[in-house]
């Protein structure tokens, strides 16, 4: 049986019993740029991200050698999709401390780019009454589900070791 290289990212996030929802895998799929949509609310991400550290994912542009011009290329591409969303833009601007720029080098396109990834791939946040439920693939290996509420406070419902493994 012959998998294409998503198809066997998939299989695996499935056996490891986690798998982003639906859109999240969308705009996560290998080889392309990452799907600019609406972001959920992008602070209380930075808030998972901010207390369970760096988001593990499988990097579309990084399944196997990294491809910096590809990369650069999604980059300017997804821009004026991104910077549409303007929450999530002034979400990641203060965050790279580019909140009083107008025009973007394409260097900071770029950065803008990576953290809308951190923002959308490994990563599920989906709205349920006043809270959130979260699964996160936290940078310690660990995957990490539970709910958060609208000032950041976090219930962590379950923690177990991720499994996830990214194609080289």
């Amino acid at each position: 049986m012959n998998l294409s290289r998503r198809q066997v990212v998939l299989v695996i996030a499935a056996v490891v019993g986690f798998a982003a929802p639906a859109t999240a895998q969308n705009a996560c799929e290998i080889g392309k740029a990452v799907a600019t949509e609406h972001v959920v609310a992008p602070k209380l991400r930075y808030r998972l991200i901010d207390r369970f550290g760096p988001v593990y994912f499988c990097d579309p542009e990084c399944i196997g050698p990294c491809l910096l011009d590809l990369e650069k290329k999604h980059a300017e591409e997804a821009f004026p999709r991104i910077r549409k969303d303007t929450e999530t833009l002034q979400a990641i601007t203060e965050r790279l401390k580019l909140e009083n720029i107008g025009d973007f080098s394409e260097d900071q396109k770029l950065s803008i780019y990576r953290e809308y990834k951190n923002l959308v791939c490994g990563m599920s946040l989906e709205a349920e009454g006043k809270n959130h439920r979260f699964k996160i693939e936290s940078g310690d290996g660990f995957r990490v589900a539970g709910l958060i509420d609208p000032q950041g406070e976090i219930t962590v419902l379950e923690r177990a070791p991720s499994g996830l493994k990214c194609l080289k």
